[in-house]
């Protein structure tokens, strides 16, 4: 089977579409069966990766192709194909419902389900009681997420956290089955990767 999934992340510059591939594909191969692994590609942002998905659609190359994006605020339905109708009013169509997932909210709430990870990755300094200790971490708002990383890291030698210096790395490293027990769409995801 030849699958692609196209991934929200990695802006409009070539060097970081580049990292960011590179970091969702490591992470995917943790997961994924030895020589079933999709395609990655790095669309850049949140509506370029849906124009990519659309567009890969109709790519016969393909036998399956997905979605990955940030869900940038609660999930509040059942399904992450009505979650972005509703917030994005995106027209995707209904036989995708299987192929769409999100990173709810967004992919550094990931992170926080491996804590061990990220003071590995920051080193001395790193202020991991001050991140949330929610084991949900879909429940954790966005904004949250990202102050209480920056906040954590800023007295280290890497510095505050920066997404693409250091998020990229990051997602590398991060263990999936943890990620999977924190958070249900990120189960969701990883169950699809098992399944190709």
């Amino acid at each position: 089977m030849s699958a692609k999934i196209c991934i929200e992340g990695g802006g409009n510059d070539a060097f970081t579409l580049r990292i960011c591939k590179s970091a969702f594909v490591q992470y995917c191969e943790k997961v994924v069966r030895p020589l079933r692994m999709p395609r990655i590609v790095a669309s850049g942002s949140r509506d370029e990766a849906y124009r990519d998905f659309i567009t890969s659609l109709s790519d016969r190359r393909y036998d399956l192709v997905s979605l990955l994006v940030d869900s940038e605020d609660p999930v509040q339905t059942t399904s992450a194909i009505d979650h972005l109708r509703n917030r994005d009013r995106w027209q995707l169509p209904q036989t995708s419902a299987q192929q769409i997932f999100l990173m709810t909210q967004c992919m550094e709430s990931w992170f926080l389900a491996d804590k061990d990870t990220l003071e590995q990755y920051y080193g001395q300094g790193f202020l991991r009681n001050s991140l949330p200790a929610r084991t949900n971490v879909e429940a954790i708002p966005k904004a949250e997420v990202m102050n209480s990383l920056e906040h954590a890291s800023a007295p280290c030698q890497k510095k505050k956290y920066h997404k693409t210096n250091h998020g990229f790395a990051i997602l590398a490293l991060i263990n999936p089955t943890l990620v999977e027990a924190a958070s249900q769409h990120a189960r969701l995801f990883n169950d699809f990767l098992r399944g190709l």
